[in-house]
């Protein structure tokens, strides 16, 4: 009786401990602002990408501008939302959701400029900015933390800068 009521006991113990640990990846909170020619880019999507494939936890996070061009990323993983990006090295895409009219997806922010009109525009950015292959914002490190990240965009140079600050300093 008393060695099953101490493998009972070392079964809960056991139990408890492993039950308050989470499968949930350390993640660093951006936010930041995206600036076309210096101004604030509205209705743009900022995607942080982790730069190897197959780096371990890292997943793809999300991030929607509003009128200000501010911005705060988050991910989903297996159903759980997470307010940041893993630590580590990205590459960083941003889109302009004000040329894809209805054919975008409807972002989720509260921000978001919901006058986004159904005609087809001209891109306000580089087409290079949307594609992981050839976005020119690439090695942006993002360490353990919180973070602000200013994103500059040339239009006419093609460039752009990401700048990640602790949001501590």
């Amino acid at each position: 009786m008393t060695n099953k009521l101490m493998t009972f006991g070392a079964l809960a113990l056991a139990t408890l401990l492993f039950t308050g640990c989470s499968d949930s990846p350390e993640v660093s909170t951006v936010t930041g602002v995206v600036l076309l020619d210096g101004k604030p880019l509205h209705s743009a999507e900022v995607v942080f990408c982790p730069a190897a494939t197959g780096e371990a936890g890292g997943i793809v996070a999300t991030g929607y501008t509003d009128e200000a061009g501010r911005f705060q990323v988050h991910a989903s993983q297996a159903g759980q939302e997470l307010a940041g990006v893993t630590p580590g090295t990205h590459v960083v895409m941003v889109r302009d959701l004000a040329t894809r009219g209805e054919a975008a997806a409807a972002p989720t922010s509260p921000d978001f400029d919901q006058n986004v009109t159904a005609a087809a525009k001209k891109s306000r950015i580089s087409k290079k900015f949307e594609d992981l292959k050839a976005t020119p914002l690439r090695n942006v490190t993002v360490p353990a933390g919180e973070h602000q990240v200013t994103i500059e965009l040339d239009s006419r140079k093609k460039t752009g800068t990401v700048t990640v600050a602790s949001a501590n300093s």
